[in-house]
Formats: C-alpha cells, structure tokens, sequence
C-alpha cells in the first residue's frame, strides 16, 4: 500500500508455492489459492493484500511462486536458508548417522538464481502475468539428494530409502510461463550441488 501511494508503478511479491497445499497431481497459476499450514497462510494473504493495493493505487502486481529455493549465497557471508530437509541430511550425514528418504518421493527445487533473474525482467515486464510458478521444470527425488549430501561431506553415513508410497502421485508444478519469461527451462541440479557444499563447509565450520 506505500508502495502504491509512493506511485510505484510495479511490485513484484515473492510468496510460495505452499499457497497450494496439500499439493495436487498437477497445479498451475490459475489454481485457486489454498493452504495447509500457518506459512502458507501468509503467504496467500500477502498475495491478496498485493491485489487490492494495486486495484487501489493502480499498481501492477506481481506475484513470484517459487519452491525450496537452492544455491549458494550471493557472496561471503550474504544471506542463506535452507530447506529443513537438506539441512537435516547435512547435520546427519556429518554426524554419521544415517539418512533416510522415501523412494519415488521429490520436489521441483528454485535455482536461486533463476529466481532472481525472473524477478528482475518482471520489474521492467511491459505486461506481465499477475502469477508466475518459479521452479525447474524437472523432479529431483530425495534418494539422489541424499546420496549427494553423502558424497559432499565425504561421510560414511549409509543411506536407508524408505518405501514408496505408488498410491501417492509426485505433485507438479507446470512452469510454461516461467520459461517462456526466461527464454527456456532452469536447471537446479548444479544450484542444489553448491549449495549443499555451502551447507556442509558452514556446518564444519560450526555455522
């Protein structure tokens, strides 16, 4: 709201994809916004008071959806979190305890720098879409995640997968107007390598 009266033009919003929680098969921007926990919650008000400002002061709204967001800080010492997930298996794996995840179970991960790029080409947009999903277009699943926080930390952790659950789908986000903002599909992978190395080395380091 003092961004409208202060007469800026475009605000863009970083809010969440657990605005559509519990997660389907498939989900999109035009879904309706729906959560299940308290952070989703604000979020989705956050995304709801955006609307009404810009429908006050004229103000184009925007409103960027990304996941758990992965890569390593902008420079030494620069702001950095972490999913809870990853940063468990970190914390494990050096402690030498074993890792547990479910087979066949993932997330589409948010290459931190993917994100940044979309937010500043919506800053300049001329017509933006009001939502724009902003993760990797593929799954990584958790198994592989845990074999790479394994080999990161140089542990002998052993790895214990857990059973797949087949009557549970792999929720999807479709990123259609994300890559065409972009100019084509993120790739997270490599984000989600430095930024495990990130956590392991400020782990070791007692951070």
């Amino acid at each position: 709201d003092a961004a409208g009266r202060a007469g800026v033009s475009t605000c863009v919003f970083i809010s969440s994809v657990a605005v559509h929680r519990p997660f389907a098969y498939s989900m999109g921007e035009e879904d309706g916004l729906a959560t299940a926990d308290a952070y989703g919650a604000t979020k989705a008000t956050g995304e709801i008071f955006l609307r009404a400002a810009g429908a006050t002061h004229r103000m184009t709204g925007v409103v960027v959806r990304p996941g758990p967001i992965v890569g390593p800080p902008a420079f030494a010492g620069g702001s950095f979190r972490s999913d809870h997930r990853i940063a468990d298996m970190v914390s494990a794996s050096l402690a030498g305890r074993s890792l547990h995840a479910a087979r066949g179970e993932g997330r589409q991960f948010s290459d931190v720098a993917a994100v940044s790029r979309a937010v500043v080409r919506l800053t300049a947009a001329a017509n933006p879409h009001p939502t724009y999903l902003c993760l990797d277009r593929d799954i990584i699943i958790w198994v592989p995640v845990a074999r790479m926080v394994i080999e990161a930390a140089g542990s002998r952790s052993q790895f214990v997968p857990g059973d797949e659950d087949s009557s549970a789908p792999v929720p999807r986000f479709r990123v259609e107007r994300l890559e065409r903002l972009l100019g084509g599909p993120s790739d997270a992978l490599e984000a989600l390598k430095a930024h495990i190395a990130h956590l392991v080395t400020a782990h070791a380091a007692g951070g």
